[in-house]
């Protein structure tokens, strides 16, 4: 979701952070100056911006304030660029220092995705949007304090970018600059503020703010108005899915994701007979639902699409990896069964496979309420005997690596088979056999499965 980790220490940018950050400078070579500080703010309440968003885009630029003077030749001090605010230059050292640790815990399908023009999108706008400079430092900066142990909720020092953050959006919101309040870097803050709220345990703000973006989503003409910037694209969805996976809520991008879903426009690849046979061990459950069917065959698709990616070093598009997120992931969340039924179970399956890879929250130490507590219950009230022994042990590896924690895990061990029967096999390299029969992405998947194998089955 949101693509920035931190460190706190006050050293010198390392040697490739310095060439990171050579490497953006050029980006605003002459602009023009910023405009003076503003006066300070006073202490406002965390759901206070307005969504009273009117109008139409008129064109996709995203620049809503002047750009700033950047120097034609800089060395790896930053306090020799301008941003859009006055702000400590070490804090956004922080941000884009870290950017890329972040980008391997968040979204380790990253380097698989070309995204056009995805560092400039998000590092351009630092030097002429206060708005967008204040909302990233805050929330890089918090995200790294709750992650290292500390409190979800701002010190001192980032709560100031927060109070600076909520006061320019609703000025923003208020204001005739229409481009402005429609622009990408607005999206991206209020995306910022939902899922902030969301993480300190304040699901009225976040729905809040997630009502907002789907406002300006839908008076920019839709999530495809961001053909430009198609990263943002991603990580609205990402952040509407990961909220609605954790509270059980209907994602606001529904309809959105409806108009972008395909469903199978290519045929599914079989490799061996392995995936023959787990493939047609899916098709002939009983009271399978055809959508299930669809969806499936949707995502073991993009999983060997990756796989092959993994081993070729190639990249797949923006638009592919959209598409089929939203024909998995907002298709399973619009269906629904009852608990303990076949269709329910392959539902569940797919949603938390699918988390593992398409969002990656559990990486922040979330662990999609909804969904553990509905998978849980339909693995117990499963009746195994309608399911293929092999199937059965997909859908425990996936929850165990997905929503289960350490004690759902032991609780559920004990409906699978015994140990040293038939049905299990005996080392990883069997295991991962079989899980790639059904779908498994190895490069997100291996590390994560065989610590639970060598946990429940050795």
């Amino acid at each position: 979701m949101l693509p920035f980790l931190v460190f706190t220490d006050k050293s010198r940018p390392d040697d490739e952070t310095r060439k990171f950050i050579r490497s953006h400078v050029m980006l605003g070579k002459n602009r023009r100056k910023a405009p003076p500080p503003t006066s300070p703010e006073k202490r406002v309440g965390h759901a206070s911006p307005l969504y009273s968003v009117s109008g139409t885009v008129k064109s996709q630029g995203s620049r809503t304030g002047a750009r700033l003077a950047i120097p034609a030749k800089v060395g790896s001090d930053l306090s020799t660029i301008q941003f859009a605010d006055d702000v400590d230059p070490g804090m956004v050292a922080t941000v884009i220092r870290f950017s890329s640790i972040a980008k391997r815990t968040l979204f380790p399908l990253s380097r698989y995705i070309l995204f056009k023009r995805r560092e400039e999108n998000w590092v351009e706008p630092l030097a002429f949007d206060s708005l967008y400079l204040h909302a990233i430092i805050f929330s890089t900066h918090q995200y790294f304090e709750s992650i290292r142990g500390g409190t979800n909720f701002p010190n001192p020092r980032t709560s100031i970018h927060l109070q600076k953050t909520l006061r320019l959006l609703r000025n923003r919101l208020s204001s005739d600059n229409e481009q402005a309040r429609l622009s990408p870097s607005t999206a991206t803050v209020v995306m910022t503020l939902a899922a902030h709220a969301h993480f300190i345990g304040d699901p009225a703000s976040a729905n809040h703010h997630l009502l907002g973006l789907q406002k300006i989503v839908q008076l920019r003409g839709g999530i495809t108005s961001f053909s430009d910037n198609t990263k943002l694209a991603v990580e609205l969805l990402r952040c509407d899915l990961g909220i609605a996976l954790d509270a059980g809520s209907t994602p606001v991008f529904i309809g959105e994701a409806s108009r972008v879903s395909r469903g199978v426009t290519e045929p599914l690849v079989l490799e061996n007979e392995l995936s023959m046979d787990a493939y047609l061990s899916v098709m002939l459950l009983q009271h399978i639902d055809d959508v299930l069917i669809d969806i499936w065959q949707v995502m073991a698709r993009f999983c060997f699409l990756i796989n092959r990616a993994d081993i070729s070093k190639e990249q797949i598009s923006t638009e592919l990896y959209m598409e089929s997120m939203c024909s998995v992931m907002y298709r399973l969340m619009a269906s629904e069964y009852v608990v303990g039924s076949t269709s329910e179970a392959i539902r569940l399956g797919l949603l938390a496979f699918s988390s593992t890879v398409f969002l990656q929250w559990k990486g922040l130490g979330r662990p999609y309420k909804y969904l553990q507590g509905r998978y849980m219950s339909t693995l117990v009230n499963l009746n195994q005997s309608d399911f293929p022994s092999y199937l059965l042990l997909w859908l425990f590896m996936v929850g165990a690596i997905s929503v289960l924690g350490t004690d759902e895990v032991q609780l559920i061990v004990s409906w699978l088979p015994p140990k040293g029967t038939s049905n299990l096999p005996a080392s990883w390299e069997k295991m991962k056999h079989i899980l790639s029969g059904y779908m498994w992405i190895h490069a997100i998947h291996d590390q994560a499965g065989e610590k639970v194998f060598r946990s429940v089955f050795v």
